[in-house]
């Protein structure tokens, strides 16, 4: 019994290892909201209202100021707002 529980452990290993090398790391990218805003012709201020979230909070995601990025609450505030899905503010590029 132990040596098929074993198995069964390294198994799982060896695919968690496939999984992790295979599957790629997305990001939030401030970048992408910037270029958002610019697209539409909208302010920070703008958007902000329109989606119900803090102005300072949008102001320092788009500067790449925040922690690790919006919540995911706010981003999906943010691409209904935007008119996009949620996935348009996340890159798996490495950071510049």
């Amino acid at each position: 019994m132990a040596g098929a529980r074993e198995e069964l452990m390294e198994r799982q290993r060896s695919d968690d290892k496939t999984l992790n090398g295979a599957m790629p790391t997305y990001r939030y990218d401030p970048t992408a909201l910037r270029r958002l805003l610019a697209e539409r012709g909208l302010s920070v201020s703008a958007v902000a209202r329109r989606a119900g979230v803090e102005r300072h909070m949008l102001y320092h995601h788009t500067r790449g100021r925040g922690r690790a990025g919006p919540w995911a609450s706010s981003l999906a505030k943010l691409a209904t707002a935007l008119g996009v899905k949620p996935g348009a503010f996340f890159t798996n590029e490495e950071p510049p």
